[in-house]
């Protein structure tokens, strides 16, 4: 018995100094803004990449190999199996706004008018089953003034016309500000494919490219702990769960800031005789940590009974996933159907089956060409906006609430101000066409979008204010990106172009805002 765990422990850590020795340069955040994850996303979708999850995503590494264009080399040698360390990735960036604040899936950095730059960097360490990531980060923001919108809160004047109902401040104070903290750290033990983890790196869910509905690099990390069982081979297919709990906080510019209690469950499945489609179901759950109940607790294993269950008071959202992939022809389709509250009571399902429900639908398509290239094209939207039947009742947000917002919860569906799934924000809806060209050692990208910030706006007081669909707020925007490898160096770079109309929901405001952005990384190999 003791040789053969003794042989288990061998091979959780075979494991994980492979992990660390040729894939460290994927030990980055889950974000289409980090050209190393972006990059592997395609190589997936080429069929040149393994992916090493089915739907949940971590700060570790994203898939089991490479065989793109870019082949970045491997690591050192791989150390002794005996307990080691190492440096991870370390990155300094500076971006600038020209007019409007703009950026997301920034995992927590603001990115608001003037200039924001950031450091960060990192060890990782393993031994035998244990493994744990540190990173420190340090950003800070020039937050310049600009013409604040109306706020629908009455006690801070910073929040915006949704302000009333979820914690998405318009600007983060008045003044240049400056943050250090722990970022994208944890500790884990592996029993594989168990895994138990705590701490605070940010958690990707679903096969979104943008804007998954449930939790993202968006907003900051928060703190949980994570029971998982990663990407497990079964008789009937390929499956994956975790189980998480945390603790969200609110923005210093709600009124009477608090912290919240935040539960999960992501459930996936690749069926073996359908290897090509994923399948994914997920529940969140959210409370005040005063009002919390153990029948709230239970919620992300349980079912509830709507906003109220027991003596608490929860939020609830649902999705289900899908990812159907075709690599041998370099294809792949995806999706995610969420619903808010679980449209409770359950006879809403019937009624109205759009009540507080959120979509999101994404096509990707590679092309290898000569020399060692490969191009992919892909497109991707999401609708954040209430149903059609809130404009039948006229309720608008004043009762129904977004996908983000309901009145049980005010804060709503955020963290540290910011919203923890899509980054297109709430009620909003947005499309993305985007292309990549990746060769030997560099990238160069393209990406067109159209963003309608709080397009669910347009339903408040739709009896009394007839017309208002030519008041509608639409972003456009043009973004160029590039990228090149130099030896351990990595260098990023983008620029950005977009034309705001209507602004506030204000017929004939518009605006330009200019943005660029560039950021040097190490990768310690």
């Amino acid at each position: 018995m003791q040789r053969k765990s003794s042989g288990i422990g061998k091979s959780i850590l075979s494991l994980v100094i492979f992990m660390i020795s040729a894939l460290s340069f994927a030990q980055t955040l889950p974000s289409p803004e980090d050209p190393l994850w972006r990059y592997q996303a395609w190589m997936e979708t080429a069929g040149l990449a393994k992916p090493k999850n089915l739907m949940f995503q971590d700060s570790g590494p994203r898939a089991a190999e490479d065989n793109g264009p870019w082949k970045l080399e491997d690591a050192k040698p791989a150390r002794e199996a005996t307990p080691a360390w190492r440096m991870m990735p370390s990155e300094v960036g500076v971006y600038y706004n020209s007019n409007t604040p703009s950026g997301m899936n920034a995992g927590g950095i603001w990115k608001g008018v003037g200039f924001t730059s950031w450091a960060c960097t990192g060890v990782e360490a393993s031994w035998g089953p244990f493994s744990g990531t540190f990173e420190l980060q340090d950003w800070a923001s020039q937050n310049a003034s600009f013409v604040l919108g109306p706020s629908a809160n009455s006690q801070q004047p910073l929040m915006g016309l949704d302000g009333g109902n979820i914690d998405t401040p318009q600007r983060f104070g008045y003044v240049p500000f400056n943050v250090l903290d722990i970022a994208n750290s944890q500790i884990r033990f592996t029993w594989n494919p168990l895994y138990i983890s705590f701490g605070n790196e940010n958690l990707w869910v679903g096969p979104a490219m943008f804007n998954p509905l449930l939790l993202s690099s968006n907003a900051a990390g928060f703190p949980h702990g994570l029971l998982g069982l990663q990407n497990c081979a079964t008789p009937i297919g390929n499956v994956e769960a975790q189980l998480l709990y945390g603790q969200l906080a609110d923005s210093q510019y709600w009124p009477n800031p608090t912290e919240r209690f935040f539960g999960g469950l992501f459930l996936a499945y690749q069926p073996v005789f359908f290897p090509q489609l994923t399948l994914g179901a997920e529940r969140t759950v959210f409370s005040y940590w005063d009002a919390l109940s153990p029948a709230v607790f239970a919620i992300p294993l349980w079912p509830g009974t709507g906003p109220s269950s027991g003596a608490g008071t929860s939020h609830q959202h649902i999705s289900l996933t899908w990812r159907l992939l075709f690599p041998e022809v370099g294809f792949e389709f995806y999706g995610e159907y969420g619903k808010n509250d679980f449209s409770y009571p359950p006879y809403l399902y019937f009624l109205n089956p759009e009540h507080e429900s959120a979509y999101m639908l994404g096509l990707k398509k590679t092309f290898p060409l000569p020399d060692s290239k490969l191009l992919g094209v892909g497109f991707e939207m999401v609708d954040l906006t209430q149903s059609i039947e809130s404009l039948i009742n006229l309720n608008g947000d004043n009762v129904g609430g977004d996908f983000y917002s309901h009145w049980a919860i005010l804060e709503g569906y955020t963290n540290n101000g910011m919203i923890l799934g899509a980054g297109a924000g709430n009620g909003s809806e947005m499309e993305v066409l985007y292309a990549d060209l990746y060769f030997p050692k560099g990238h160069f990208g393209l990406e067109l979008s159209r963003l309608l910030p709080l397009a669910s706006h347009l339903y408040w007081d739709v009896n009394i204010r007839p017309g208002n669909e030519l008041s509608t707020d639409a972003i456009f925007q043009l973004k160029l990106l590039s990228d090149y490898c130099i030896r351990d160096w990595f260098l990023t770079f983008f620029v950005a172009e977009s034309y705001e109309v209507n602004r506030y929901f204000s017929q004939d405001n518009n605006s330009w805002n200019f943005s660029l952005q560039f950021s040097i990384k190490y990768l310690f190999r």
